[in-house]
């Protein structure tokens, strides 16, 4: 017995051995596999991390963002979401670490390829940058980030063309952008920043890149006046300088001065085709509208408005066919509309939007309506003939309650095309695609149901008469075709609307408008028709005042008249209407 576990032993011993290696492969295996996984961006955008990155919470975030990357050491997402952090907290040296692992992981990541050259703009490595751009235009020359990249590369080139340091009158842009100024301008310390830049001008009076660094962190701080004089001093050093006439503009526009901003980003547009191109391109559309700030990322619109309406259910006035009863009533509305700039990119812009409204009545409580809606938006800046013209398409969705019960819900799309030829001219072109749907179809539905299709086009026409965009007259076609299950609401809708806008005296605004609408119902019967077919006009009249009260409050005075002929004059409605409303807009 003892002989044979003697024996036996070795034979235990080298089996232990084995399962020991064994064991340890498993352990590498494993720990190999667990470095292999990766999170997928639908896992991602669940996790803490994200959340407080996209709420731009970048110190909490970082901190998340580091714990996955110790679960996942080799996922590239994590890693450039790490150097995106380091980036947003000027922190470069680590974001450039951070990239450069990314890229050993995977070389044709072209996201984190493209970030790693606009950081080493930002730290004055144009070599290291003009590399990195080189290396995405031949990874993806006809691609987007290719282009990117070109544009970034012919950025560079007409920095490193600069006149280099020339007998004390010039700083060398390497030097330049390495020095504490440009360090402090990039840091958002302006104060700190303005006081070099006076510095650095004093020993290099004929820098264009210090004189316009200088005019830029003025008016970051505010000092318009003093950061137009200062552009306006350089430019007559360098009058062909791109970026020069483009901040020109950028310091108009913040003075509300229209006129001139909009001829110094037209300069840009004719004379770039670089990024400037396109930021004037999208500036310019700031201009085009009522004098006003820069656009901000958040915009409130909340309005408050009351009515007096002589004939509010439509009773017609000749006594055969008029319905008993009060007609006469007040009106509150309360109108609440939001927009929300959700990404900026280049030349396209998206937005969210929302709305709520509600109309009550005094007199009937049966009309009281509520409106909630919604919708996103996406505009495209582009040239037509060397002109500024803008691509805007919205999908959007409303539900209105009657009663406080379900009455229609609507979903539609439109497509909208601008085009500016002149100054004092906007043309607009829209096509709007809508569908609704009721909650009643009636007690006939085959002629009274209006679920169904909306197909509408429009042009207007906006001719301005003087600079500040007060003084003006719209002109707007309007057709719409209605296809519905009833066909008593299948109809070909045309109309026009004209108006007249004009200044009068302590910043009185007054305006004439006239709409006609013809609405035709081939289809329409009832028991009382003797043909198939029926045709309405409206002709609204409205005159009225505004009048800004501060900053954001404006007080809207108006008187409507509404002369409506249906059913081919068989029924005939009149109505005057009074009211005002105050509008606050942020």
């Amino acid at each position: 017995m003892n002989k044979i576990s003697e024996e036996a032993a070795p034979k235990f011993k080298n089996a232990g051995v084995f399962l020991f290696l064994a064991v340890l492969l498993c352990l590498f295996a494993s720990s190999s596999l667990a470095e292999d996984q990766d999170i997928t961006l639908e896992e991602l955008s669940k996790t803490e991390a994200a959340k407080l990155y996209v709420t731009k919470q970048y110190l909490q975030s970082l901190q998340e963002f580091q714990k996955l990357e110790s679960q996942y050491p080799k996922s590239v997402v994590i890693k450039r979401y790490i150097a995106s952090l380091y980036d947003a907290l000027r922190r470069w040296d680590e974001a450039v670490q951070k990239l450069i692992e990314a890229l050993r992981i995977d070389p044709d990541d072209l996201i984190s390829r493209q970030l790693l050259g606009d950081i080493y703009v930002k730290q004055a490595e144009l070599d290291k940058a003009r590399k990195e751009f080189e290396t995405l235009v031949s990874k993806d020359k006809e691609g987007s980030f290719g282009k990117y990249a070109q544009k970034k590369i012919e950025e560079i080139n007409q920095l490193t063309s600069l006149p280099s340091a020339d007998a004390g009158r010039r700083l060398a842009i390497q030097d330049f952008m390495k020095s504490k100024p440009a360090q402090d301008f990039a840091h958002g310390k302006y104060e700190e920043a303005l006081k070099g830049f006076e510095g650095l001008l004093a020993q290099y009076p004929d820098d264009i890149l210090v004189r316009r660094f200088r005019a830029i962190a003025l008016l970051r701080l505010g000092k318009k006046e003093e950061s137009l004089g200062a552009l306006q001093d350089a430019l007559k050093l360098a009058p062909e300088n791109v970026a020069l006439h483009f901040y020109l503009g950028q310091t108009h526009l913040e003075m509300k001065k229209m006129e001139e901003a909009r001829k110094e980003f037209q300069w840009v547009i004719a004379h770039d085709e670089t990024s400037y191109k396109i930021r004037a391109q999208r500036a310019i559309f700031q201009t085009l509208g009522q004098a006003a700030g820069p656009a901000k990322r958040l915009g409130i619109n909340i309005s408050q408005g009351i009515e007096y309406d002589t004939n509010a259910t439509y009773k017609a006035e000749d006594p055969a066919f008029a319905t008993a009863g009060d007609q006469n009533s007040f009106k509150f509305s309360t109108t609440v509309t939001g927009t929300y700039r959700l990404h900026q990119k280049r030349k396209w812009t998206f937005t969210g939007d929302g709305l709520y409204a509600q109309t009550l009545y005094t007199d009937f409580p049966n009309l009281q309506t509520y409106t909630f809606g919604g919708g996103i938006s996406g505009l495209y800046t582009l040239t037509l003939f060397k002109k500024p013209a803008f691509l805007n398409i919205r999908e959007g969705v409303t539900e209105t309650l009657l009663k406080n019960t379900f009455y229609v819900f609507s979903n539609s799309l439109s497509a909208s095309f601008i085009y500016i030829p002149h100054k004092r001219l906007r043309n607009t072109l829209t096509y709007r695609f809508g569908y609704s749907e009721y909650d009643n179809d009636g007690l006939a539905p085959d002629f009274q149901r209006r679920d169904g299709f909306t197909q509408a086009l429009s042009f207007s026409n906006a001719l301005y008469f003087n600079d500040k965009r007060n003084f003006y007259m719209n002109l707007n076609y309007d057709y719409e075709r209605g296809s519905t299950e009833g066909v008593n609401y299948i109809k070909d809708v045309h109309g026009i609307n004209t108006a007249l806008h004009f200044p009068l005296i302590e910043k009185v605004e007054g305006e004439l408008t006239f709409k006609f609408k013809d609405s035709y119902y081939p289809k329409f019967s009832r028991s009382t028709t003797l043909t198939p077919g029926r045709r309405d006009e409206q002709f609204l009249y409205t005159a009225q005042l505004s009048r800004p009260l501060g900053k954001y409050l404006t007080l809207n005075l108006y008187y409507t008249r509404d002369i409506t002929n249906a059913e081919h004059n068989q029924y005939q409605y009149r109505k005057h209407q009074f009211g005002s409303t105050l509008t606050y807009k942020y």
